[in-house]
């Protein structure tokens, strides 16, 4: 894996950049000490909190209930978790590696675009070492997530067992577990916290914002599951729920840094969905406007921290229908802080068309809140 300082690295399988074979590597910028400065505030104040609850449990200190519970948590994540290699049945030679996440009985498991695009021949690891073909049933590089099926004929639910996702919502100290196959190491377990959600502008993917998180995670855990850890008593769900897909990491070095990045499993499921339906991504959200940057000096003129300014509206769209109009200042979706212009355009394309979504603008010096039907567009890479 290349190491490029100050930039994301994709953990996929190779040593250099990505994991399944030479790809260019993104150039975002890092984030700010006074961002990672509020995010540990909010960790503080979230996970104090919640340890004092399980020590209040009373039934078992707080040491063996979390050890319980990780064990539980680690448990479940394994159990829905495969390596994938890229196999050569003639020369008996494996190349690039990568993870993945089973979805369904019927053999569908979710990885990174990276991971399944650059094998020619993919093969899925069970837990017991068993190995099976794979096929490809579509990629989506926007997202950088792909779909893969095997046939299950012949296997045990203990051998195969789909992932639970996560419904609810994700907060900044919640307790996490990656499961993957870093340096081919099958079923790894690391755990941390979530450091940030909603990270965006990072130019990683078109589509989406990411869960950043401080499990460990190296070359080979691409397209691995980020699972919840439950420490709450009074928790409702399951613990090792599916909360995400790993896909990059931020390090000045080949090996993990402690800032993870993965794809929200909410994202993960929509692409999982059109790809088993259509092979491929049919429509993505469209607002009809085009945005671009604002300058530092500009935001401390007109009071905002980032947003963005909008361009152009194009008539009979979404945007236009909800009156959104040029020179209007977008400050947030939904309870997202827009940061950037490229920021902005993946949280839009990462949205269903059809859902109704709250934008707040700034317009001559007033604070509105706009309500939008998401429109649709085809999406940039055709696929």
């Amino acid at each position: 894996m290349i190491s490029v300082r100050g930039a994301p690295m994709i953990i996929s399988m190779l040593t250099v950049a990505l994991l399944s074979a030479a790809a260019a590597h993104a150039s975002p910028r890092m984030v700010s000490d006074a961002r990672f400065q509020a995010a540990l505030e909010d960790i503080r104040e979230q996970s104090v909190p919640r340890m004092r609850r399980v020590v209040d449990d009373g039934k078992a200190g707080a040491g063996d209930i979390l050890q319980r519970r990780l064990k539980a948590a680690a448990a479940r994540g394994i159990s829905s978790s495969v390596s994938i290699i890229d196999y050569n049945e003639k020369k008996e030679v494996a190349g690039s590696y990568g993870s993945g996440v089973i979805l369904s009985e019927s053999g569908l498991i979710i990885t990174n675009n990276h991971v399944a695009s650059k094998m020619s021949s993919p093969w899925v690891v069970l837990g017991d070492n068993r190995r099976i073909k794979a096929s490809v049933v579509g990629l989506d590089p926007e997202s950088d997530l792909a779909l893969i099926k095997v046939s299950t004929h012949g296997l045990s639910p203990e051998a195969w067992r789909p992932a639970v996702w996560h419904q609810g919502a994700l907060e900044t100290g919640d307790f996490v577990i990656a499961v993957g196959s870093p340096w081919q190491l099958s079923a790894t377990v690391t755990w941390g916290i979530v450091s940030a959600v909603n990270r965006g502008g990072l130019e990683l993917n078109a589509v989406g914002n990411f869960i950043q998180h401080s499990a460990p995670i190296n070359p080979g855990n691409s397209g691995g599951g980020l699972f919840l850890l439950r420490l709450e008593t009074d928790d409702k769900g399951e613990n090792g729920e599916l909360v995400g897909i790993n896909s990059a990491m931020f390090s000045d070095t080949k090996a993990n840094s402690g800032v993870g990045m993965a794809i929200p499993a909410s994202v993960a499921l929509d692409v999982a969905h059109d790809l088993a339906a259509h092979g491929k991504i049919t429509r993505r959200g469209g607002l009809g406007i085009d945005v671009s940057d604002i300058g530092f000096e500009e935001q401390m003129r007109l009071g905002v921290y980032g947003g963005v300014r909008i361009g152009s509206v194009k008539d009979g769209k979404s945007g236009a229908a909800a009156g959104l109009e040029p020179g209007d200042i977008i400050t947030a979706i939904g309870d997202i802080p827009v940061e950037r212009a490229s920021h902005f355009r993946s949280i839009v394309l990462g949205m269903r068309p059809n859902t109704t979504v709250s934008i707040t603008i700034k317009r001559g010096g007033a604070i509105k809140i706009v309500p939008v039907v998401v429109g649709s567009r085809k999406p940039l890479n055709g696929h």
